[in-house]
């Protein structure tokens, strides 16, 4: 394992989202040298502020089940797509994330790893009002309204 003393932790990160109504896109990509080496990730998710649904497809990356080894898949994995995806067991990418499984975000090359998440129209309603009920500010109206109108 190649890590050094500025990258051994485990880090978290957080960022706030809008989502709208049709296909929205989470893409990670990898960058760096291309010598299997380099960022993993582990729990994504998407949940809105106002309730704990998560809307991300395998974001544990526990499919396909690794064990205690890796695997590499074209095309992606389940839930998401990716030119060649590197799955394995987090403790062989660094030994301070000792459970669970992990993307290596470079894998063997640069890669991108996509999810489609589809919003339609009608949950997009639904999410809206459950925002205006909750907080019921004009922003929130206003944009209700609009996606009334243009449902």
């Amino acid at each position: 394992m190649r890590y050094t003393g500025s990258n051994v932790g485990v880090n978290h990160a957080s960022y706030s989202v809008q989502l709208q109504s049709g296909d929205n896109l989470l893409q990670f990509d990898g960058t760096g040298l291309d010598d299997s080496y380099g960022i993993t990730i582990d729990n994504v998710k998407l949940i809105s502020a106002y309730n704990g649904t998560n809307l991300i497809v395998n974001g544990d990356f526990s499919n396909p089940n690794v064990g205690t080894g890796f695997t590499y898949s074209s095309g992606g994995i389940y839930g998401w797509s990716a030119a060649k995806a590197e799955v394995g067991a987090s403790f062989r990418y660094n030994p301070n994330w000792p459970a669970g499984q992990v993307i290596e975000l470079d894998s063997d090359s640069n890669q991108r790893y996509t999810q489609v998440i589809k919003i339609s129209e009608l949950l997009y309603g639904q999410l809206l009002l459950q925002v205006q009920k909750i907080i019921g500010n004009g922003q929130v109206n206003a944009a209700t309204n609009l996606a009334v109108h243009n449902a």
